[in-house]
C-alpha cells in the first residue's frame, strides 16, 4: 500500500500566493503514529509544484502536548515565514518526535 501522510497542512502550492496558517487552540493534544501538522511552500509529494509565496504560520495553544512519533514542522523553499508559536504548559515529545522550523 502507498504511504499516506495524516495531519493537517497548510501549503503554498504553484505560484505566487502565499500559505494559510495553521491556529489550534485545544485543552490537550496528541498528534501521534507518524502524524503531522505542517505549514510550507515545498513541493507536494513530488506532485505539485513548489510555491514561491510565503509559507504560512503554526500558532498552537493547548494545556497539554504529546507528540508520539509526531511532529509539528513549518519550512519554506522562499518567500519567508513559516513561524511555530507553542504555547503550552505541559510538552512532550517522545519516539522520534520532532518541533522544527
Amino acid at each position: 500500500l502507498p504511504q499516506r501522510r495524516s495531519g493537517i497542512f497548510a501549503g503554498a502550492l504553484v505560484g505566487t500566493g502565499a500559505g494559510g496558517n495553521i491556529f489550534v487552540k485545544s485543552d490537550r493534544l496528541t498528534i501521534q503514529a507518524g502524524a503531522t501538522i505542517s505549514a510550507s511552500n515545498f513541493a507536494s509529494q513530488n506532485q505539485v509544484s513548489p510555491g514561491q509565496g510565503a509559507a504560512g504560520n503554526i500558532d498552537i495553544q493547548a494545556n497539554t502536548i504529546r507528540l508520539n512519533n509526531g511532529r509539528i514542522n513549518a519550512s519554506t523553499v522562499t518567500g519567508g515565514r513559516g513561524n511555530i508559536e507553542v504555547r503550552s504548559r505541559t510538552l512532550t515529545l517522545l519516539n522520534q518526535s520532532l518541533i522544527s522550523t
